[in-house]
């Protein structure tokens, strides 16, 4: 899921949802002003952990959206 805050400490409701399917996830939402951008793991596999490798925040110049691609590998626990 992710948020958005101007402060970092009021967080709006959720500009996107869903679940990442692939070991990369491309998530969009609509333009907006923001200083901080939150994601929240919503699920979990039992021995996995989920991670960000990289992170993108783009406005392409033919569209009013933002694209925040998110590669995420999952990882066996050493527990």
């Amino acid at each position: 899921e992710v948020s958005l805050s101007n402060d970092g400490k009021t967080w709006a409701a959720p500009v996107a949802t869903g679940k990442g399917t692939n070991a990369v996830t491309e998530i969009q939402f609509p333009a907006t002003k923001t200083k901080f951008i939150k994601i929240t793991q919503t699920g979990e596999v039992k021995g996995l952990f989920w991670s960000i490798h990289e992170l993108d925040v783009l406005e392409p110049p033919s569209q009013k959206k933002i694209i925040a691609p998110v590669a995420a590998k999952p990882k066996q626990s050493f527990e």
